[in-house]
């Protein structure tokens, strides 16, 4: 090989490898771990330089737009996606231990087949359902959604059903504390639990007071108090294994585990049913919500605002994302184009989202006028991040001063505001084509991680500011700063603009091909705010506080 390992990762990074050299670099990616280390140091000052999928273009003539079907490219996305495979998990862990709520763990080690590890997460339940929950001091807040790993979960009040991967349901009432040992056994310390055990999952077991009770199918409650606990069976046949031995209980019978009875001061409580839960927890969003729609009411009267899509205005919204900020005439409905669905927003079903999970399908919007500073606020549900940058807000074709606002395929939130689209650095490549580096000068800014895999689902509330008076840019995770940064001189710009712009995507309608990049967000979003203003940190706090549903990770 005449080229050394740095010529060849820079080659892949342009396009320009060759299927002889790209076959060295492969080989070279999965033997050697100093290469390894090297690619991923060059693809991450790439990422630095240039956030656009399309940023290598040569200069000669000759040269084809028609990238996506070019070897280069087809070589760079397959060098890509080998270190991807083989060390991306690795960073992306390291990064979120900056958030310890997060359950995402390092893949299982690769088979005698020879295959890649594949990502894995922890847990052996998620919640269901959760009414007027607090909980206890030092346990990890969850929500709705939520993976329940080993460990503790502690709560002060409320209820929390919990489904468990064998199949089993539980109804916990607090005070209440468990265990949670695997898919299959948890222990009661204290609380009332019912237990809703089908067939698949006979054999589930909970242990309490030094017994345990196994489930014959299909439905017992269970509450502790100290060392003294209660079994009955509502319906079906559990097996008592106690100091005694072993003891069976069908229908309507029950007993104290090891024959040790409460005294007086032992209540026997009968829990709500699953249906009575589900009725309890719709009402509570359904009140939320109300005072949501109350409190963004008077939102909308602040001049500061210039959109609010929503997709809970009263109008007809299977064409449009209506845009319900009142003092501000500056920004149109966000037109949908393409197929879109209307899912049940963060308050349940009486609420509704926008989702735009089709390359083609997306939200166009026209913003008027200058800003002095940006605000970018929006609810949104992230079911995956298939695509290397997934799109929240996008300046259509990222001129002076308009902002790209992006999550990264690593679940970092990115920012970024054009500065100078004239300053296009280049560079000669080996076959002696000018190859463009950058296409304009611009900053990504990134947080640390916000979302995982084990997260798919869960509603976030996620912010940006850009404020040039301050020079500092902001990302916000449910009402709290998750990183800050400063605007250095060069980066900075002091004329901003937005224009014709994208909800959930970038055509890069401009372009001079029918390529675009796909940018396209896998999920769920609301309540999206621009505001010609940057926002406070109280603000921030208080614009979350008012619209969080009940149980949310924050409340």
């Amino acid at each position: 090989m005449n080229r050394s390992k740095r010529e060849l990762i820079l080659a892949a990074l342009d396009g320009s490898i060759s299927p002889e050299e790209f076959d060295v670099l492969q080989s070279a990616l999965l033997e050697d771990e100093e290469t390894r280390l090297e690619y991923l140091g060059l693809l991450d000052l790439h990422e630095d330089l240039t956030e656009l999928s399309g940023d290598v273009v040569t200069a000669d003539a000759g040269a084809s737009e028609a990238g996506p079907i070019s070897f280069g490219l087809t070589a760079f996305v397959a060098a890509v996606v080998a270190a991807s495979v083989l060390f991306g998990l690795v960073g992306f862990w390291g990064g979120h231990r900056e958030f310890d709520r997060f359950r995402i763990v390092d893949a299982a080690p690769a088979g005698a087949d020879g295959l890649d590890a594949e990502p894995a997460v922890a847990g052996h339940a998620s919640i269901r359902r959760m009414v007027d929950v607090v909980w206890s001091p030092g346990q990890s807040v969850l929500s709705p959604g939520d993976l329940v790993s080993a460990g503790p979960l502690k709560f002060e009040r409320g209820l929390v059903e919990l489904d468990f991967f064998c199949g089993a349901t539980l109804l916990v009432e607090g005070p209440a504390a468990l265990d949670v040992g695997s898919d299959w056994v948890v222990e009661c310390l204290s609380g009332k639990v019912e237990a809703f055990v089908p067939p698949a999952a006979r054999g589930f077991t909970i242990n309490a007071a030094g017994s345990s009770v196994v489930d014959l199918g299909t439905a017992f409650s269970l509450e502790v108090a100290g060392d003294k606990a209660r079994v009955d069976v509502i319906d079906g046949e559990v097996e008592l294994r106690d100091r005694r031995g072993s003891l069976r209980l069908t229908t309507g019978e029950g007993d104290w585990l090891n024959g040790k009875a409460a005294d007086s001061g032992f209540e026997r409580r009968v829990l709500p049913s699953l249906d009575e839960v589900a009725a309890s927890a719709a009402a509570a969003e359904d009140a939320a919500y109300a005072d949501w729609r109350r409190w963004s009411s008077d939102l909308t009267a602040d001049e500061r605002l210039v959109a609010f899509y929503s997709g809970d205005d009263e109008r007809d919204t299977d064409r449009a994302f209506v845009n319900m900020a009142g003092a501000s005439p500056r920004a149109s409905d966000g037109a949908i184009i393409g197929l879109a669905d209307f899912p049940d927003g963060r308050f349940g079903a009486v609420s509704k989202a926008v989702a735009l999970n089709r390359p083609g399908s997306r939200v166009r919007v026209h913003v008027d006028g200058e800003f002095r500073a940006y605000t970018f606020a929006c609810w949104v549900r992230i079911d995956s991040l298939p695509n290397r940058y997934n799109a929240l807000f996008m300046g259509d074709g990222y001129d002076n001063g308009e902002p790209h606002w992006q999550i990264h395929e690593d679940g970092r939130l990115m920012l970024s505001v054009m500065v100078d689209t004239s300053d296009r650095p280049t560079r000669i490549d080996a076959g002696g084509n000018t190859v463009v580096t950058d296409n304009g000068r611009h900053k990504v800014y990134f947080s640390p991680p916000v979302w995982d895999m084990s997260m798919s689902g869960r509603w976030l509330h996620i912010a940006a500011t850009y404020d040039p008076a301050t020079r500092e840019v902001v990302h916000y995770l449910d009402g709290e700063a998750v990183s800050r940064h400063a605007i250095e001189d060069k980066f900075y710009i002091e004329s901003l603009q937005i224009g014709p712009a994208e909800i959930g995507s970038w055509g890069q309608p401009f372009r001079d091909s029918p390529w675009f990049a796909v940018r396209t967000l896998h999920g769920a979003v609301d309540d999206l705010m621009v505001f010609d203003a940057a926002v406070d940190a109280d603000e921030m706090r208080r614009l979350y506080k008012a619209g969080r549903p009940p149980g949310h990770l924050g409340q």
